[in-house]
């Protein structure tokens, strides 16, 4: 565990490092006392009345610790104590079910061993801090205790025979109890504790002035109030990066100008020579990606495919851009006018440049470089080409041409990723440049009220970091060259490298083909060469292939950054299922366990189908884990976030029940969610939370997101019931916020799991979501549901729900630690 918690300072650091601009404004209802210094020494029955049981807390610490001692002396004990019973617990689960021979409860047990074994590890490693670093590390101590209580609660939950369930229970009730107690202390801790003196600025009643009193939204109190602060410290830190980030734009947007004309190159070659009938289902609608409703022809419906129109939003908004035109002619020229249209676009780029980054033009005049028109229109457009480009190519892998045309689709597929990516980081780094990433000595003195009153009379206040440095998928076939050592493989765009190079980014330490012509031909060869826990980043380089294995990066195994050659050509593949007597978690075609994981441009797939039941194709408790452009395909229990910290960005998950489920603190940023076609008699649930108890700072934070059916699904979406999710344990917390939700989502929005169970406690909350679906009108009336505002939004942001700015900087990942919109 103590490596845990220097996660944050040993992950190499790849990437951009941008500069927090604001921070949402919150309140705090706290008296003014609440944040006083705790005293030296508490009374242990005053500890304990904070806890879920306070008799067996008095019981169990009452003979360990003085009636009055100091806080960090009774925590240290309840750990202990917790330890101590989990490892008890571990002897005396191996007489559950010891003469059952059934394969899934075999399964279930060496499970337990497992779990249980990593509960006793981590807590281990928490019992054994010093009192400062208990200080320093209550936000990563209430994450891992949570991991404990989840592991252990797994255990259980393995066993599909209801009396050995039940048997399981009650061998880890104390186990589960105890460490409720500690968790209840760390967060009382938390909550009680002095501020580090760096981190304070003033008592509780200048905390609430300067963040701002705003009757009527949240009262942020305690824990979540010094994580807020700690986010404006951020602020404090503006670096001098205005003209590297000036720099970096001009650089971007002539790649981009590349990008698009050879885009449209590739597309003229391919449509040359493309039977007519062919590339039909090159058509594409906002509509359908969207989640919202196609009007179908009379021709449609008499059960010819639908080809709705292509809308785009070019320079003025969404416009009829490309009329349908039901030849092969017509076709020919809706793409290719699309690809004009992309052309023309971006040919008036070097001038806008100019006039925004204060370049001379030819003609020797001089550009204002305060331009904000123009700053606006080059965002706009910027936006719009990444998601044009996404929704093509989406569609280009969706059609059916000749083999012979095959690799001409794959090069123009790998371009409208790479303009994808550069238009997205392009977009964030002038986004950066016109909120607030100035050099600091142009920045006036100010006050921290002064900063906050400022910010508050903003019409948009956001939380932006623009860390957009990420592997992007294939620009030429060169890319399966193995890298000379010291470079880069030539597929890494020319301003990526040199960032790249900057930051310290080392080559691959080992190179994985299935076809021979790496180090090794499996994934898992690969992993059992990497050290055991290093503090270094360890490489892993796994070319296109797909990869019949299953593969474990164990928990002596942090570190570990493993990238492949895009979703849908790096794909790691199993079949493990609950209906073939594997127990949920042993079905995972991939488990990340080692702490700081990153993966990007891979897929993971269980291809068990919705007949196998639970089948999943990632599992990962690695705390602090990232995947960025990776795709998960399955249908029920796709992606398992179990334990811990993670963030993705930019993937794909693709199910039907519960296909994202799991008790870690997992935020989905600008994700897709494509929701599949279920067996008869069956419902979709997007999500399924397993949160059990009210102090875990856990949950599922879907922002940025589009929910939408897969083509199968698409025709009968409105008669196959779909929920944003259920509550799979008491207090499940789900949060959907500035999503794109389609009508295949019911009006009431969410479901029950069992009965009443939990619609008191679980916390399920939307925010700003838009799109068919997102009507809240005729939601579910639970106690545990509401429509929140900004204030308490923010609070599962990423830079705060999983104490992003900490760590996600040095991933090289785009990410954005507030608001999106």
């Amino acid at each position: 565990m103590p490596n845990k918690a220097a996660v944050g300072s040993v992950v190499a650091a790849v990437g951009v490092v941008a500069v927090v601009c604001a921070i949402a404004a919150v309140t705090s209802s706290k008296k003014g006392g609440d944040h006083a210094a705790l005293s030296a020494n508490v009374r242990l029955s005053t500890v304990c009345s904070v806890t879920r049981y306070p008799g067996r807390c008095e019981q169990s610490l009452g003979p360990v610790v003085n009636d009055t001692a100091d806080p960090e002396s009774v925590l240290r004990a309840a750990l202990q104590v917790a330890l101590d019973e989990v490892a008890s617990a571990f002897n005396r689960s191996e007489q559950v079910a010891k003469d059952d021979d059934g394969k899934i409860t075999k399964s279930a047990i060496q499970m337990c061993k497992k779990l249980l074994n990593d509960s006793s590890e981590d807590l281990r490693g928490m019992a054994g801090l010093n009192p400062e670093q208990v200080t320093e590390h209550i936000n990563d101590l209430r994450t891992w205790l949570s991991g404990v209580m989840t592991y252990i609660y797994t255990c259980a939950d393995g066993f599909d025979k209801p009396e050995l369930k039940e048997a399981m229970d009650k061998v880890l009730q104390n186990s589960t109890e105890l460490s409720s107690n500690a968790l209840a202390i760390i967060t009382r801790l938390g909550d009680l504790m002095p501020e580090h003196p760096s981190k304070s600025n003033g008592s509780a009643g200048a905390h609430r002035r300067l963040l701002g009193l705003q009757g009527g939204e949240i009262a942020v109190e305690g824990e979540s109030l010094r994580r807020l602060l700690a986010v404006h410290d951020k602020v404090q830190e503006l670096a001098d990066v205005k003209d590297v980030s000036r720099k970096l734009l001009s650089e971007t947007l002539d790649e981009i100008t590349a990008l698009s004309h050879d885009a449209s190159r590739r597309l003229l070659g391919l449509t040359s020579e493309t039977p007519g009938g062919e590339h039909r289902q090159l058509k594409m609608s906002y509509s359908v990606l969207d989640g919202t409703t196609n009007a179908i022809s009379e021709e449609h419906a008499a059960g010819e495919h639908p080809q709705p129109k292509m809308y785009y939003t070019i320079l003025d908004g969404p416009t009829n851009a490309i009329p349908e035109d039901p030849t092969a002619a017509g076709e020919h020229r809706q793409l290719s006018m699309m690809f004009n249209a992309i052309s023309n676009m971006t040919r008036n780029a070097d001038n806008v440049k100019r006039r925004l980054l204060s370049i001379p033009s030819n003609d020797g005049s001089e550009a204002t470089g305060h331009d904000g028109g123009s700053r606006a229109l080059l965002s706009a457009q910027l936006e719009n080409l990444a998601n044009m480009s996404d929704d093509m190519n989406r569609y280009l892998l969706a059609v059916e041409i000749p083999d012979d045309l095959a690799g001409r689709r794959t090069l123009l597929s790998s371009t409208l990723r790479a303009l994808n990516e550069v238009t997205t980081e392009a977009k964030g780094q002038l986004d950066s440049i016109e909120n607030g990433t100035l050099p600091s000595d142009a920045i006036p003195e100010r006050t921290l009220s002064e900063e906050f009153e400022e910010y508050k009379a903003t019409p948009h206040h956001r939380l932006l970091t623009t860390n957009v440095v990420g592997t992007i998928d294939d620009i030429e076939q060169e890319r399966h060259q193995r890298p000379k050592a010291g470079e880069f493989p030539e597929w890494v765009p020319a301003h990526q490298r040199r960032l790249l190079q900057l930051t310290g980014m080392q080559k691959p330490n080992t190179v994985v083909a299935k076809d021979g012509s790496g180090d090794f031909k499996t994934i898992t060869e690969a992993i059992n060469a990497a050290p055991k826990k290093s503090a270094t980043r360890f490489v892993i380089y796994v070319k296109a292939g797909e990869y019949n294995e299953y593969v474990t990066v164990t928990s002596d195994l942090p570190n570990i950054f493993m990238y492949g050659d895009g979703p849908t050509r790096t794909r790691v593949i199993g079949n493990k299922s609950n209906k073939d007597g594997v127990a949920t978690m042993a079905s995972r075609t991939f488990s990340a366990e080692g702490s700081g994981f990153v993966c990007k441009s891979m897929g993971f797939v269980n291809t068990a189908g919705p007949e196998g039941h639970q089948a999943v194709a990632l599992h990962v408790q690695g705390d602090m884990s990232v995947f960025f452009n990776c795709k998960f395909e399955g249908y029920q229990d796709t992606l398992y976030v179990h334990a811990n910290r993670q963030f993705f960005r930019n993937c794909e998950v693709s199910g039907t029940i519960d296909f994202i489920f799991g008790n870690s603190a997992a935020v989905f940023q600008n994700c897709l969610m494509t929701v599949r076609k279920p067996m008869d008699n069956q419902m979709n649930m997007v999500t399924a939370q397993g949160r059990t108890d009210p102090n875990m700072p856990t949950g599922i934070v879907l922002q940025g997101c589009r929910i939408v059916p897969e083509q199968a699904l698409f025709p009968v979406r409105l008669q196959i019931a779909s929920y944003l999710g259920r509550p799979w344990k008491e207090y499940s917390r789900t949060v959907i916020m500035e999503s794109v939700i389609g009508d295949l989502i019911k009006p009431e929005g969410w479901s029950e799991w069992m009965g009443d169970q939990g619609l008191k406690t679980l916390y399920y909350a939307e925010y700003a979501n838009t799109g068919p679906g997102a009507g809240t009108s005729k939601r579910v009336a639970w106690p545990g549901y509401r429509v929140i505002g900004q204030a308490e939004a923010t609070q599962f942001t990423a830079g705060v729900f999983i104490d992003g700015l900490t760590w996600l900087k040095n991933t090289a990942t785009p990410n954005v630690m507030g608001f999106i919109k």
